[in-house]
């Protein structure tokens, strides 16, 4: 909770605005423009980047539905573990895409050579749980509520 208390309080952090169902069918759009991309790629590294980036994509498509708006991809995450519904598997799975990017991309460490096949399904899985919380607008009122009146 202190971490989203700090959120709150950061300029590009967590924040309520005006809901953009075009910018959230664009972010929609983009995670699957990357899920494609990752089918191509063969790089761990560039792997794991695309792998983030359809999950982040599908997550703020969620997030911009309901109102919420975070440039801080911490405080993305931190939105997400608060509000939205994923199964606990794929919140774990989301967070480790997300180190697994940053060990990549900032520290150059080795993210090993996992197969494209669970990446791929990760992608898959957090798209089309972000379809299906799009498509019920009570879920997308409860995540509002949640994140905006805390």
């Amino acid at each position: 909770m202190v971490l989203i208390e700090w959120c709150r309080q950061q300029e590009k952090g967590i924040r309520v605005v005006k809901a953009d169902m075009p910018q959230a069918r664009g972010f929609l759009s983009m995670a699957h423009i990357s899920l494609d991309d990752l089918t191509c790629v063969r790089s761990p590294l560039w792997q794991a980047t695309i792998t983030y980036y359809c999950c982040y994509y599908s997550l703020t498509a969620v997030l911009v539905a309901a109102d919420i708006k975070s440039e801080i991809h911490q405080c993305t995450l931190a939105a997400m573990d608060h509000a939205v519904p994923y199964p606990a598997r794929t919140k774990r799975s989301i967070h480790s895409a997300f180190r697994s990017r940053i060990n990549a991309q900032y520290h150059t460490r080795d993210i090993g050579s996992q197969s494209t096949g669970p990446r791929l399904a990760l992608c898959r899985e957090v798209l089309l749980e972000s379809q299906a919380i799009l498509a019920d607008k009570h879920i997308i009122a409860e995540i509002r509520s949640a994140i905006a009146y805390m």
